[in-house]
C-alpha cells in the first residue's frame, strides 16, 4: 500500500482507550468532564432545563426532555448526542469538547456508565496520595512475561489480534530514526533483507545502539526535558550567553552512548558537586548540572529562576506539576504549599559559583602554557586593581575618621539604603563602608565600650546649644571610665557644632594618644571595626561607587572573562551550582507574594514528591538525588519509561506524560507500565536494554492491520493493534536531508554552531532561548523557557516552502543531484535519485508517478527535481 506522507515522517503509535477498573476510568476520565464542562449549567446550584448531572440518579432522571443517560446505549443517550458537531444545538455551547473527550464519554456509556455514588462530581480538594495510580508502590520484581502477552490480552478482548508484521526495509527504518534519528543507508537495508539468520533483527538493534549517533538522538530527547539553550534569555546589560552550555550537551550523548544507569544520570544531574566531594562521582560529571543552570534568567528575578528550576525537576523528572503550589495548596495533587517552599529553600541555597568549573584536566602543551600565562597577567591585574582599591577606602576610614561618623550621623532617621545600588564621588565616603559603620555603632558590644558610648551620646545632641550640651556630657556618667586622653582632648577643644566635635573626638584616638592608652590601642585594632573591613566584605562594585572606577573595573574584568572564554587554548568549564555556605530555611509567600511571608518551611525534601527524606547539611541537592533516585520510588521509573514507549510507539502509555497526578490521564496499559519499571530498576536502570526489549518485540515489528474495522474501533490506536507512520521531528527531517545529500558532518560534540544551514546535526546548532528562529516555530519545536513533556505536531504550508525554498534545502538538492549521476539521462538519473532519497529503487509505476509529477511542477533540471524529491510532497512512501 502506497502512503502519501511528508520527507519528515514515519515509525508508530500505542494505545487503549480505558484502562484499570471501571471506578477508576470513571474518576479519571469522566468526572473531569463532567465537573469542568457540565455542572456550571447543570450542577448542584443551577440546572437548566430542570437537568442535574453531578450524579448516576440524576442524569437518569433527566430534565424537562426526558433521561440523559441509557447505560449501553450512547446512541440513545442525549449526554452523548448533544456533544456531537452534528447536534442541533451542540453542547457545551462556547466550548465544545474535543474529539477525544467525546470518545471517552461514548465508550463509558457503552460500557455500562458505571457512576460510583461513594464519591460526588462537585467534591472539590486535592486528592490523596493513596488513591492516586503513580504513588502506588511498584512491583517487588517483574513479570517474567514478555510484554507482548499484555498488548494482546488487550486486543483479544475487543476481538482483535496483532497486525501482520510489517517488511524489513519499514523495520529498519523505524528503529534507525528511533535509536539514532537518521535513515538507513541503502546499503544497510540491503544487507538485512538478504541477512537470513533468525537473530538478524536483534543484531541490527544492538547495531544501532551501539552507534555513537544513539547519544545524539536521546541527548536531543532529554534536552526537551531539561530546557537547554545556549543563552539566558533578556539580562538586561549583561552578557546573554551560556559559553560552555555544549559541554552538557555532550555529556548527555556522551551518557546515553555509555548507557550510564538512569538513577545515576539523575544524581549527577541535581548534586554532581556534591558527589564529586565525597568521592562518588567523577569530576567529567559536573557538566551534568546544566540540568539546573540553563535554564532562563527572568530578567534576573530570584525567585522565578528558583520557580524554573523546582518545575523542571519535579515535572521533568517526576511527572508532578509542583510549581501550582507557589501560591496556594494544589487544587487537585496532594502537594501543600510548604512542600513548593521546602525545596525554594534547597535551591536558594545553591548558586551558580563566579567561576565555573574545569571538568577534566586541560592536556600540558604549549598552546595551553600560553594560555595559562595571559590568563595569570590578566587575572593580576584585576586583583591589584580590586586590592589597590580597598587599601585606599580603609585608609580613608582611618584618616577620614570625622568625615564617616558624620556621614553616620546625618543617615540618623532616615530609611536604609541597603537595596540600592548607591553611585558616590570617588572623594565622598564610601557607602558600603558607611552601611558597615552604622550596623557597627548601632550593635549592643559598641553601648558597652566607654569609648564608643561616649561618642553615641554626643552623636545624638542637637545642634541647637551644642557647646553646652557637650560640656554636661563630658562631665556626666558617659564621661565615665573613657581614656584620659580621648576625654582631655573633647574637653580641651569645646566644640561649638557636631562636626568640630567629631574632628576632636578623631584627634582624641589619635596614633599619639594611642600610645599613652592601652584601652584606645584595642580600639583601633579592633579587627571588626569599620576602618579594618576585609576585602571579603565587599563585592567589586561596592569598593568602586564611581563610575569612572567601574569603567576601569569592568574594562579589566572583561578582558579577564573573555580570554577565560575565547582565549586560545580556552578548555570548557561546566556551567553549574555550589551550596551556600549557611543555608537558611524559606518562609511561606503568602499567594506567592515574596513581601508577604508566612511560616517557615521545614528544610527536608518533602513526602509529595514520593520519598521524604531529611536534610543533613549543605542546599539539600544531594539528598533531594538520593530522594528521587531511590529503587523503590513509585515515579522516576515510571515516568521515564513511559516517556521512552512514547519515543519508541509515537505516544505513552500515559498520554499526559508530564502530569500523573490526577489531572493526567491514567495508563492505558497500567499492568505493562509497572512491569516495565520494575524491570528497568532490576536490570540496572538501563536504557538500552529497556530499548532493546521494546524494539525487539511483536508489538513493535507489526505493520498495518488486516481487518480495517480497528480504525474505527481504536482511532487513536490506544490498543497498539497496528505501527502507524509518523512524521519526523524536525532535527530527523533536518538530518536526514544532509545524510541523503551526502552533506552530514558526522563529528560527535562541541560547540554549538551559529549558522542554520551549517552541515551539522540540528542538535548542534546553536540556540537563542531569546529568539528561536521562526523556522524552528514552524517545524513545532518546543519553547526552551519551560520543560517539554510532549511536541506538538502540527501541518502547514510554511513547512512545505521551507523545503521547496530555502537554501539549506537547495544546497541539499544540489549535492543530491550531483550524486544521483548523468542529468542528462532524466530516466536512469531519476531511478537513482529516489534509490539514494528513499533507500530503496522505485517501481515503474513510482517513477512514472514521479516523472508526472516533476513534468506538472515544471521542474527541468537536477536541483529541481531533487528539489522535489527532498520536500516530499506525496512522493515518499513509507510502507
Amino acid at each position: 500500500m502506497l502512503l502519501p506522507t511528508s520527507f519528515f515522517m514515519w515509525c508508530l503509535i500505542p494505545g487503549a482507550a480505558f484502562a484499570g477498573p471501571a471506578e477508576d476510568q470513571f474518576e479519571k476520565e469522566i468526572r473531569p468532564i463532567l465537573v469542568e464542562h457540565c455542572h456550571k449549567c447543570h450542577g448542584p446550584s443551577k440546572q437548566m432545563a430542570g437537568l442535574r448531572l453531578d450524579s448516576l440518579q440524576a442524569a437518569l432522571k433527566g430534565g424537562e426532555s426526558g433521561p440523559a443517560l441509557v447505560p449501553g446505549k450512547p446512541d440513545d443517550s442525549p449526554l452523548v448526542r448533544v456533544l456531537k458537531p452534528s447536534a442541533e444545538k451542540r453542547m457545551p455551547p462556547k466550548s465544545p469538547l474535543q474529539d477525544r473527550q467525546i470518545t471517552l464519554m461514548e465508550e463509558w456509556v457503552r460500557a455500562g456508565a458505571v457512576w460510583p455514588e461513594a464519591k460526588a462530581s462537585g467534591k472539590k480538594g486535592a486528592a490523596k496520595r493513596e488513591d492516586l495510580w503513580a504513588f502506588q508502590p511498584l512491583p517487588r520484581s517483574p513479570s517474567p512475561a514478555p510484554l507482548d502477552q499484555y498488548i494482546l490480552a488487550k486486543l483479544k478482548k475487543e476481538g482483535f489480534d496483532f497486525s501482520p508484521q510489517a517488511d524489513r526495509r519499514t523495520m529498519l527504518r523505524r528503529a534507525s530514526f528511533i535509536l539514532t534519528g537518521l535513515p538507513p543507508t541503502f546499503e544497510q537495508v540491503q544487507a538485512f533483507e538478504n541477512n537470513p539468520a533468525a537473530d538478524a533483527w536483534s543484531k541490527e538493534v544492538d547495531r544501532l545502539l551501539a552507534s555513537p549517533a544513539f547519544g545524539e538522538r536521546w541527548a536531543r530527547h532529554w534536552m526537551d526535558v531539561s530546557r537547554y539553550s545556549d543563552t539566558k534569555g533578556y539580562v538586561f546589560f549583561q552578557d546573554g550567553n551560556f559559553p560552555w552550555s555544549y559541554a552538557y550537551r555532550d555529556w548527555l550523548i556522551q551518557s546515553f552512548n555509555s548507557d550510564l544507569p538512569y538513577d545515576r544520570f539523575i544524581r549527577a544531574q541535581l548534586a554532581a558537586d556534591r558527589l564529586v566531594e565525597q568521592g562518588e562521582g567523577p569530576v567529567s560529571d559536573l557538566p551534568a548540572l546544566g540540568f539546573l543552570a540553563l535554564g532562563g534568567r527572568f530578567m534576573n528575578n530570584q525567585h522565578d529562576i528558583i520557580d524554573d528550576r523546582i518545575d523542571v525537576v519535579t515535572r521533568g523528572l517526576l511527572g508532578l506539576t509542583v510549581a501550582c503550589s507557589r501560591c496556594h495548596d494544589h487544587k487537585f495533587d496532594p502537594v501543600p504549599m510548604v512542600d513548593y517552599y521546602s525545596l525554594y529553600s534547597i535551591f536558594a541555597a545553591s548558586v551558580e559559583p563566579e567561576v565555573p568549573p574545569l571538568f577534566a584536566k586541560p592536556a600540558e602543551t604549549p598552546e595551553m602554557t600560553a594560555f595559562q600565562k595571559e590568563m595569570m597577567e590578566r587575572e593580576n591585574k584585576l586583583k591589584e586593581l580590586v586590592a589597590k582599591r580597598h587599601l585606599e577606602t580603609l585608609e580613608a576610614a582611618r584618616t577620614r575618621l570625622a568625615e564617616h561618623l558624620m556621614a553616620v550621623r546625618e543617615q540618623r532617621g532616615k530609611p536604609a539604603q541597603d537595596e540600592f545600588m548607591l553611585i558616590a564621588d570617588p572623594k565622598d565616603p564610601n557607602p558600603t563602608l558607611l552601611k558597615r559603620w552604622r550596623a557597627w555603632l548601632d550593635a549592643p558590644a559598641r553601648k558597652a565600650s566607654p569609648v564608643w558610648r561616649l561618642w553615641l551620646a554626643v552623636e545624638a545632641l542637637p545642634d541647637k546649644d551644642f557647646q553646652n550640651r557637650l560640656a554636661g556630657v563630658l562631665e556626666g556618667v558617659e564621661a565615665q571610665e573613657v581614656p584620659a586622653p580621648l576625654l582631655e582632648t573633647l574637653r580641651s577643644s569645646k566644640s561649638e557644632t557636631p562636626a568640630k566635635a567629631a574632628e576632636s573626638f578623631a584627634k582624641g584616638i589619635s596614633e599619639e594618644n594611642r600610645k599613652r592608652s592601652a584601652e584606645l590601642d584595642r580600639v583601633w585594632a579592633d579587627p571588626d571595626a569599620p576602618w579594618n573591613t576585609p576585602r571579603s566584605a565587599f563585592t567589586d562594585l561596592e569598593l568602586f561607587p564611581d563610575r569612572a572606577g567601574q569603567g576601569v573595573l569592568q574594562d579589566l574584568r572583561k578582558k579577564v572573562e573573555s580570554w577565560r572564554i575565547e582565549g586560545k587554548g580556552a578548555p570548557p568549564r561546566a556551567h553549574g551550582l555550589v551550596d551556600v555556605a549557611k543555608p537558611e530555611p524559606a518562609k511561606v509567600f503568602l499567594r506567592g507574594n515574596p513581601l508577604r511571608l508566612g511560616d517557615t518551611a521545614p528544610r527536608v525534601v518533602p513526602a509529595s514528591l514520593g520519598s521524604e527524606r531529611a536534610i543533613v547539611n549543605g542546599s539539600g541537592r544531594l539528598e533531594l538525588a538520593l530522594a528521587v533516585t531511590r529503587p523503590d520510588h513509585p515515579l522516576l521509573a515510571r515516568v521515564w519509561v513511559n516517556r521512552v514507549w512514547g519515543h519508541v510507539f509515537g505516544e505513552g502509555l500515559v498520554r499526559t506524560p508530564g502530569d500523573f497526578g490526577s489531572r493526567g490521564e491514567a495508563p492505558t496499559h497500567p499492568e505493562l507500565l509497572d512491569d516495565l519499571a520494575a524491570s528497568l530498576v532490576r536490570d540496572g536502570w538501563s536504557l538500552k536494554r529497556l530499548l532493546k526489549r521494546l524494539l525487539t518485540s511483536q508489538a513493535f515489528m507489526q505493520g498495518q492491520p488486516r481487518d480495517d474495522s480497528i480504525y474505527t474501533k481504536d482511532p487513536e490506536n490506544r490498543w497498539v493493534g497496528r505501527m502507524e507512520p509518523r512524521r519526523l521531528e524536525f532535527e530527523g527531517l533536518r538530518d536526514s536531508l544532509l545524510q541523503a545529500s551526502g552533506r552530514l558532518d558526522g563529528k560527535v560534540g562541541g560547540p554549538s554552531v551559529g549558522d542554520i544551514n551549517a552541515p551539522r546535526r540540528t542538535l548542534y546548532l546553536k540556540l537563542d532561548r531569546l529568539q528561536v528562529p521562526q523556522l524552528y516555530r514552524a517545524f513545532d519545536f518546543p519553547s526552551p523557557d519551560t520543560s517539554s513533556a510532549k511536541r506538538d505536531q502540527t501541518t502547514t504550508p510554511l513547512q512545505a516552502l521551507w523545503l521547496m525554498n530555502s537554501p539549506f534545502a537547495l544546497e541539499c538538492g544540489k549535492q543530491l543531484a550531483q550524486r544521483a549521476g548523468d542529468p542528462k539521462k532524466p530516466g536512469d538519473w531519476i531511478g537513482r535519485l529516489c534509490q539514494i532519497a528513499l533507500q530503496r529503487s522505485p517501481t515503474r509505476e513510482e517513477a512514472e508517478a514521479l516523472r508526472a509529477f516533476l513534468q506538472d511542477a515544471g521542474a527541468d533540471g537536477p536541483v529541481q527535481a531533487a528539489q522535489a524529491i527532498l520536500a516530499g510532497n506525496g512522493f515518499v512512501w513509507v510502507d
